[in-house]
This record gives C-alpha cells, sequence and structure tokens, in this order.
C-alpha cells in the first residue's frame, strides 16, 4: 500500500522534511540588489562568496519553504545541498535524521531526487559526490573512471548504463522510504529527470504511488524567465511554480497530506552540510 496514511483526527503540528541538491537548497534565488561583479557566474572566483552571502535568501524563497506553506506545515527542516548525489543525500540523512522521533510532528518528508548519475564518497569525513560537470579534477577523473566501468568503456548503449544509474538511485531511495515507513513518517518524491528519461526511472521504480512520474517543471529549466542568469538554476518564479505542481500532484493523489490552511509564514531551518564529526575520533 506504500507509506504514505491519512491521520483523522491528529492534532500534532507538521513538520516537512527537504532533501535534494541545489534545486532543494535554492540556489537561484539570488538578491538582484548586491553589488555583484562584473561577469559573474557559477564559474566566477567570488562565486562561492557570494553563494553563502544569499544562503539564507536561498533557503527562504526556494521550494520546500513555498510547499511548507501551500501545506499548511508548521515548520521545514531542508537537507538540501548543492551539487549533491541522491548518495550523499541517503548519507546525510542517515547521519541526521535516522535516530530523531520527532514525535511532536506529524513528519512528511519530500525527496527531489537528483541527476542518477551522480554518486558519492567520504573523504576526511566528509561527504563528496562526483558529477559531470565539477570543476574539480581530480573527482571529475573519477566519475569518469566510475561511467567507463558501468558503460564497459561505452560497448553498452547509453540506455542501459543509464538503467544501471537509475537500479542504484532507487535502492537510496528505498532506504530511506523504509526508514519513514518504520518511523511512522510520510514519504512522497519527485525527480529533476523526469523530462529527460522518465519512463526509465518508471520502468524501475515500478507503480509506486509514493512517487510523482510526471515533470514537475524541469521541462522549463531553459526558460529565461524562470532561471537566474547567474548559474542556470531556477529563480524565485522558476520555485514558485515547482511548488505548485508539486502541491498540485499531492491535491489529486495525497490530499490528507494537506492540513487545513495555508499559511503566509513558515518556521524553516537548513540543515545540509553532512560528514562524521571528527573531534569523536
Amino acid at each position: 500500500m506504500g507509506v504514505i496514511k491519512g491521520k483523522v483526527g491528529n492534532l500534532k503540528k507538521k513538520l516537512l522534511i527537504t532533501m535534494g541538491c541545489s534545486h532543494t537548497q535554492g540556489l537561484g534565488c539570488w538578491d538582484m540588489n548586491l553589488p555583484y561583479p562584473a561577469g559573474f557566474n557559477a564559474r566566477h572566483k567570488e562565486f562561492g562568496y557570494w553563494t553563502e552571502f544569499n544562503r539564507n535568501r536561498f533557503h527562504e524563497l526556494g521550494w520546500p519553504n513555498r510547499l511548507g506553506k501551500k501545506l499548511g506545515y508548521d515548520k521545514v527542516i531542508n537537507l538540501g545541498q548543492g551539487g549533491s548525489s541522491t548518495s550523499a543525500q541517503l548519507k546525510r540523512f542517515m547521519l541526521k535524521y535516522v535516530d530523531k522521533e520527532f514525535s511532536e510532528y506529524e513528519v512528511l518528508v519530500s525527496w527531489l531526487v537528483t541527476e542518477s548519475l551522480r554518486t558519492s564518497f567520504f573523504r576526511d569525513g566528509a561527504c563528496e559526490s562526483l558529477m559531470a560537470n565539477v570543476f574539480d579534477n581530480d573527482k571529475k577523473t573519477l566519475f569518469d573512471s566510475i561511467y567507463k566501468f558501468i558503460s564497459e568503456n561505452g560497448k553498452r548503449t547509453d540506455v542501459h548504463t543509464t538503467l544501471d544509474y537509475v537500479r542504484e538511485e532507487y535502492i537510496n531511495r528505498k532506504v530511506v522510504k523504509t526508514i519513514c515507513e518504520l518511523k511512522g513518517w510520510n514519504f512522497i518524491s519527485f525527480h529533476t529527470q523526469t523530462h529527460q528519461y522518465g519512463d526509465m526511472i518508471r520502468y524501475i521504480y515500478g507503480d509506486d504511488k509514493t512517487h510523482s512520474f510526471t515533470d514537475i517543471g524541469f521541462i522549463h529549466e531553459n526558460d529565461e524567465n524562470l532561471i537566474s542568469k547567474f548559474c542556470g538554476h531556477f529563480n524565485e518564479d522558476g520555485y514558485e511554480m515547482i511548488s505548485n505542481n508539486m502541491f498540485n500532484w499531492i491535491k489529486t493523489t495525497h490530499p490528507y497530506l494537506i492540513s487545513n490552511s495555508q499559511k503566509d509564514e513558515i518556521e524553516w531551518e537548513w540543515d545540509g552540510v553532512s560528514g562524521f564529526d571528527l573531534g569523536k575520533l
């Protein structure tokens, strides 16, 4: 029957925990009134500084808080971290939240699953993700070597290679879903790549009612009205579109997850950094 279940007469406060990459972190909601340097973009040497400067704005205006308000929830905990893989997001969840109870809340975990080809490893206690367009040459070399292994140096088709990455992703997602089920938490998920290889995702995921197999707006990720000129991520309008599409899917398929009324303000926090506490070693 899946994880999701209605709870009639439950007067507990409602908590939304969100998982994902930069699209969940809210990257793209830049304060355009700040004096950015000429030619500022994702490759600029000061990109990290200005990203940190805008961090609270990213989280405040991204889709997690927007969805939480639409659902009428009381609090959002955002675990989104830019550049992270599905496996890194699982590890962050395991390290930080698998032992938490949140007994005062009715909990919903909403995961915006990221690009399937990404993976991760620990290095010096920190979880490092590998992705195709990373600027770190060592990470890029390792990413390429993994891809060569899975594709048998290009002998296997792109379809069969991607299917294996989706299989890996599916296991990561199933772990989180199972934990939520055991803890009595609700769980739903969406995907950033439905418009790219949604048929493969559906083939591996099967008839899973906790996942949305429809594109929630990423087919518009090149629309200049919806994305930031600095980094190519969605801007405030783009994340409003994403949150609306998420909410409409929930309203259609799992309406019992919606509270009685939407909220203008919501309590929120970001907890996206993951890794082991080396001070304990």
